[in-house]
């Protein structure tokens, strides 16, 4: 369960505003077997306008990271019943739409750095010449080494722009293996 309640938090907090962390960290704090948190209490602990908090919980539950409830409660004991709004995190559903959001970010990483890398090319640093990734198989010798056709020296090294890898490679890291989280 811990597992669970921090990668809510570190959701929370690489996508979300602050107005968004404050009711996930509420609802993650709440009691296990709970009911949920009702929506005058996120009210009363957040100082929030009903409304306010209403709106925000609506785009939370949009991107399906919380889930709503309504139940009919009667106010005092002879009374009609009104409805009540409860709001609370599905950990299974939350965890599979995190998931699914990861999965969909890294291809569209991996697409954005398949068609850089496409477009970039690679970098003579002797004379700074600009060569295409078809270019650069020409410029390959027997020996395994560039060479570049300015320079009459062989060149092992070529640089090139990878920027979109290393976000890749960050955000992995930021949320570890994402697919050992089964419930």
């Amino acid at each position: 369960m811990d597992v669970l309640k921090a990668l809510v938090a570190r959701v929370a907090r690489a996508f979300y505003e602050p107005k968004y962390i404050v009711i996930l960290d509420e609802l993650n704090n709440a009691p296990p077997n709970s009911n949920g948190v009702r929506e005058e209490d996120l009210v009363m602990a957040l100082k929030m306008a009903p409304r306010d908090v209403h709106r925000i919980c609506g785009k939370l539950k949009q991107d399906r990271l919380l889930k709503m409830a309504t139940r009919m409660e009667a106010r005092k004991q002879d009374q009609r019943p009104v409805p009540k709004t409860y709001y609370y995190l599905d950990y299974k559903e939350f965890v599979d739409v995190v998931k699914w959001k990861m999965y969909k970010m890294q291809t569209i990483v991996r697409d954005n750095l398949r068609t850089q890398s496409e477009n970039k090319g690679y970098i003579c640093p002797n004379c700074s010449r600009k060569f295409t990734p078809l270019d650069a198989i020409a410029l390959s010798g027997g020996d395994g080494l560039f060479h570049c056709d300015i320079q009459p020296t062989s060149i092992d090294t070529f640089t090139r722009t990878i920027t979109t890898h290393h976000f890749l490679i960050e955000t992995n890291g930021f949320f570890g293996d994402s697919s050992k989280l089964h419930l």
